[in-house]
């Protein structure tokens, strides 16, 4: 059985909020050795880990993440209990974990900007090559960040991930555009057609591409995705000890 890479999806949130210290701590506990939280900036220009534009769903206020300073971020409290975090106290709490950054476009050219400041602090500033996988949701900002950060890990976009699956699971992949080195992520299934199985997984190793099993939630599917080969499972569950 390969290594499989857990990565826990805004920490653990079953007793604490989402993209918490608590949560992210609970993740850890439970054995997760891959962190992935969501970037956002403030109107201070202040990178603070929140995965909606607004605060509605996490502190019930009805305001912009761009609307409100860092103090401001930093006064809110959650609906149990917890705070916001800022880039840099998550990096300093949880430095022995990997960690997978989520940019958001609402803020994505800025948020690139103040990645540079932040890595530049580093003892090595080439830290992310090792340590990171980002996700974007704009193309062009992935290109931007792609000049400034040569050697960065990304993952393969939506559309890419959606054609490649489409592809194998048509049993055409050459129409599927796999590039070697990239991440594709993977449902488990598409039209209640299972696509954790080995014969699909083994399309895209052939080509020299990772695969992430992404929230699968219930027991068949974490079962699924490990026994077909998936290289990372992104998940809101602990992780299973089978490695």
């Amino acid at each position: 059985m390969k290594y499989i890479q857990w990565i826990s999806h805004r920490g653990l949130c079953q007793n604490c909020d989402e993209n918490s210290q608590a949560s992210f701590q609970s993740a850890v506990d439970e054995g997760f050795n891959w962190l992935e939280t969501d970037l956002r900036v403030t109107s201070d220009h202040k990178i603070v880990l929140t995965h909606d534009p607004d605060f509605n769903k996490i502190a019930g206020v009805d305001k912009k993440v761009s609307d409100l300073t860092l103090a401001q971020v930093k006064a809110l409290v959650l609906r149990q209990g917890g705070g916001i975090l800022e880039l840099n106290e998550f990096s300093e709490q949880f430095s022995s974990q990997n960690w997978v950054f989520d940019i958001k476009p609402e803020s994505g050219v800025e948020c690139i900007g103040l990645l540079e400041d932040f890595f530049s602090t580093f003892d090595d500033p080439m830290f992310y090559q090792e340590r990171i996988i980002f996700l974007f949701w704009d193309k062009n900002h992935q290109r931007i960040f792609e000049n400034s950060f040569p050697g960065a890990t990304c993952f393969a976009r939506e559309y890419e991930c959606i054609r490649a699956g489409v592809s194998i699971l048509a049993r055409l992949p050459i129409l599927g555009g796999i590039k070697k080195g990239k991440i594709y992520s993977l449902v488990p299934s598409l039209l209640g057609i299972p696509l954790y199985t080995k014969r699909i997984i083994d399309e895209y190793h052939k080509k020299g591409a990772k695969v992430l099993a992404y929230l699968p939630e219930n027991s068949v599917d974490i079962e699924s995705a490990y026994d077909c080969g998936f290289d990372y499972i992104l998940s809101n569950n602990p992780p299973q000890n089978r490695n």
